[in-house]
């Protein structure tokens, strides 16, 4: 999820330059590395349960894809604004797995 935070991050410091905290953010990055970020969405509902009545439920919702896996809107619109805040500043990677993995399960002790 920090890698969703980081994009938001950049793309309000890009619209935001004349605060100096925001040019200087934009000035440090070179280039990321995002390891397992949902840009696509998440695609098992099994997360929020885990975390319904926490502070990160709401964002968890916004992550989850609907029934035919297209993207919230949220990500829809924070896909867009980070390539266009990022277009010819930053070299951006994600990594990301390939395999299915195991399904989650909570477990009650």
């Amino acid at each position: 999820m920090g890698g969703l935070l980081i994009k938001e991050a950049l793309v309000t410091a890009s619209r935001k330059q004349d605060d100096p905290q925001n040019y200087d953010l934009q000035g440090a990055c070179h280039g990321m590395l995002f390891f397992g970020v949902p840009n696509l969405g998440l695609r098992q509902e099994q997360f929020c349960g885990i975390v319904e009545g926490r502070p990160n439920a709401r964002l968890i919702r916004e992550l989850v894809v609907d029934k035919d896996s297209e993207p919230t809107p949220y990500l829809n619109r924070l896909g867009k604004d980070f390539a266009q805040a990022c277009k010819g500043k930053y070299k951006v990677v994600s990594f990301y797995e390939r395999r299915e993995s195991p399904t989650l399960e909570v477990c009650c002790f």
